[in-house]
C-alpha cells in the first residue's frame, strides 16, 4: 500500500486542495522511442473540462479535437486508483476512461519512427 492510499484511508472524509491531490501523484516520464506501459485515456464533455485536468495531469498530452487527455503510465491497479482520485479530488468527471496496453505496432513505431 502507498503512501497516498494509506492517507487517504486514514482520512477519507476530509476535505482535499486540489494541489494536494496532485502533487502527491508521480507519473514519471517516458523515455524518448520507449512506449509507455499503457496509456489512461480520459474523454471529456467539453474543452474547459480537458483543460482542468490537463493542469492536474502533469505531463499528459492533450487533444482537443476529441477532448481526450492520455496519461502515460501502466495498467495497475494502483496507478487507475490514483488518477481516479484525483480526478475526484478536482471534481471532474470523465465521459470515459479506457486503458491501451501496447501492441507489437506500438513497440515497431517507438524503435524505427515509422508508422
Amino acid at each position: 500500500m502507498n503512501e497516498h492510499t494509506q492517507r487517504r484511508q486514514q482520512q477519507p472524509h476530509e476535505e482535499c486542495a486540489p494541489d494536494r491531490w496532485a502533487g502527491d501523484m508521480e507519473f514519471p516520464p517516458v523515455p524518448r522511442n520507449e512506449p509507455p506501459a499503457a496509456l489512461i485515456r480520459l474523454r471529456f464533455a467539453d474543452a474547459a473540462a480537458l483543460d482542468r485536468a490537463g493542469a492536474v495531469f502533469d505531463g499528459a498530452w492533450r487533444d482537443p479535437e476529441t477532448l481526450t487527455l492520455q496519461i502515460a503510465g501502466d495498467a495497475g491497479v494502483e496507478t487507475l486508483r490514483g488518477v481516479l482520485a484525483v480526478l475526484d479530488a478536482v471534481a471532474l468527471t470523465p465521459e470515459s476512461l479506457t486503458v491501451h496496453t501496447n501492441e507489437l505496432d506500438d513497440v515497431f513505431a517507438a524503435f524505427t519512427g515509422l508508422l
